[in-house]
């Protein structure tokens, strides 16, 4: 079974982010993806200037989930678009490239990946 979670416990997000072997960010908000009681991994996030941003979706060594890390990558997109932020940007390095494309990333006109996220749950296919 399939859980996506926050990591509300600082210690854990450490030694998830170690687990993971992605830098710990002690400023980011996170959740982590388990299936069958085993990590999955890990997604590290910040929010600023009405902007979000995914700072991590990593997983874990030796796993090979895509389904479970896509879904904390939309679990994460959700959660910040529930705090009133339409505007999401995904680190160039958060990922590869197919899994930021997957989540419906694309390179703004910055060259950032980017996706607007008003609507984006609601009504996918009217706005995007």
């Amino acid at each position: 079974m399939l859980i996506v979670k926050p990591i509300q416990n600082k210690n854990l997000q450490k030694e998830y982010c170690e687990i993971c072997g992605t830098p710990y960010l002690p400023a980011a908000m996170a959740f982590y993806a388990e299936v069958d009681g085993k990590l999955v991994g890990v997604s590290q996030f910040t929010l600023k200037n009405k902007q979000g941003y995914i700072e991590c979706l990593t997983e874990r060594p030796g796993s090979d989930d895509w389904e479970a890390m896509f879904i904390m990558g939309r679990a994460t997109m959700s959660f910040i678009e529930t705090c009133g932020i339409y505007d999401c940007f995904c680190r160039e390095d958060a990922t590869d490239e197919s899994s930021i494309k997957r989540l419906g990333f694309r390179r703004n006109e910055d060259g950032a990946w980017f996706v607007s996220l008003e609507g984006f749950f609601n009504d996918h296919c009217k706005h995007h």
